[in-house]
């Protein structure tokens, strides 16, 4: 069923043109880095621990077992609802539309990268090194990178290099010839400080605050950047408390604050955001929704931490000061501060939620869009693309930021300059 609607969507004429557009390309290997929960996990007997329908809906908590008892077992396509008959699409449909569409092959030219996205970000930068080692061989050849959200933040890292030394990356910069972003939290988000605080709903099962900062740690690299202030106050005025400093956790009696752990894990977050920020980056294209208010501060009231949410009742209206625009999970301010980035900005689409952008239908030809754009801008008067806000990356008519006139804008390409 799935790829029976899936064959669906993709007939018409912008499917059509962009797989001939994709024929007559030069096509680069594709290696696609999926989000936290996007890989199968399977402890040391091969059970599936995260990935498996009955996990998911009755035991999904016991994916968050200790670190030492998985290992990834290639990503997560989707989960079986029907057996045999239909599924909820993760990343299935996203390698699918490439095959079908940019003419890749999965294990040939398409490569989807298999990491424990519960460790730290630098873990899963090394298993991506080894891969593109692997796909490129002792050749020069470029390969293009998709990060899904986390997932960018892993590309990120790969590209900063190997801050341990024991791992040579090779010319990281020099093997990737573009970078398509979608939803990645560049600096940070405060909804993963939410996560390490509050937990996180995994269907039936929370794992609370504490569990996840002991058996996730990678959510501690993606808390937002030394040098944002997410704490206000009641009246919204900013707070001069540093989320990465343990004293801050231990003043406002944070869960965890007195886990022996909390100072590394915290040091390395910051180490991260500062290691990153210090190198070149290729080319990039991001792909992000900024229709939703998003929660982009804490709110600190007589001492006690609040975090809003943007879909409990009340609290946009009772925090306004603490929301931003974005994707209801990770502001926009985030998403586009990636580096590479074109002088026309990200693509902006609307999505469902956060965790469905690389299953929308919507953003799958945005993504081929992307790997085909050339470094130069195609005149308007020949895009050929149909004007139609549902189909392709323009600023919505109701968007604040569209053009005076109202007409779509054609999607942005990375220029000359920027590429250099």
């Amino acid at each position: 069923m799935n790829r029976l609607l899936e064959a669906a969507r993709s007939s018409g004429h912008v499917h059509r043109e962009l797989a001939r557009r994709a024929r007559d390309a030069v096509r680069r290997p594709i290696v696609v880095v999926p989000p936290v929960l996007g890989v199968r996990l399977v402890d040391d007997r091969g059970r599936t621990m995260w990935g498996a329908t009955p996990r998911l809906l009755f035991t999904a908590g016991q994916t968050l077992g200790p670190l030492a008892d998985a290992r990834p077992d290639g990503h997560l396509a989707g989960f079986t609802l029907v057996p045999r008959l239909y599924e909820r699409d993760v990343l299935g449909g996203l390698v699918r539309y490439l095959e079908r569409i940019y003419g890749a092959r999965e294990g040939e030219d398409l490569f989807v990268l298999a990491y424990d996205w519960r460790r730290p970000l630098a873990e899963g930068a090394r298993e991506l090194a080894r891969l593109l080692a692997r796909i490129r061989g002792a050749s020069d050849a470029q390969v293009d990178l998709i990060g899904i959200s986390s997932g960018g933040n892993v590309i990120r890292s790969f590209l900063a290099g190997d801050p341990d030394e024991d791992l040579v990356l090779g010319p990281a910069i020099g093997a990737i010839h573009r970078v398509v972003y979608l939803g990645t939290p560049h600096r940070g988000n405060v909804g993963g400080f939410g996560y390490l605080v509050e937990g996180i709903q995994i269907f039936g099962v929370r794992p609370d605050g504490p569990t996840l900062q002991r058996r996730c740690p990678s959510i501690f690299d993606l808390l937002p950047h030394p040098d944002e202030r997410i704490f206000v106050d009641a009246h919204g005025d900013r707070l001069e408390l540093d989320h990465l400093d343990p004293r801050t956790w231990r003043e406002l009696r944070l869960p965890g604050h007195d886990r022996p752990e909390l100072a590394a894990d915290l040091a390395r977050a910051r180490a991260e955001h500062l290691r990153v920020a210090r190198v070149p980056h290729p080319p990039s294209v991001v792909i992000a929704d900024r229709h939703r208010p998003t929660a982009a501060r804490a709110v600190i009231l007589d001492g006690a931490l609040v975090i809003p949410c943007a879909s409990c009742k009340g609290d946009p209206e009772r925090y306004p000061y603490a929301f931003e625009p974005g994707d209801g999970v990770v502001p926009a301010a985030t998403m586009a501060a990636a580096p590479g980035l074109s002088a026309d900005g990200p693509w902006w689409v609307n999505t469902s939620e956060h965790a469905r952008i690389a299953t929308d239908a919507h953003v799958h030809p945005l993504v081929v869009e992307a790997l085909l754009s050339p470094h130069k801008p195609v005149p308007r008067e020949r895009y050929l693309w149909p004007r139609n806000p549902n189909l392709r990356g323009v600023v919505p008519p109701e968007d604040p930021e569209a053009p005076e006139d109202k007409a779509p804008r054609p999607l942005s390409r990375p220029s000359d300059e920027t590429a250099r």
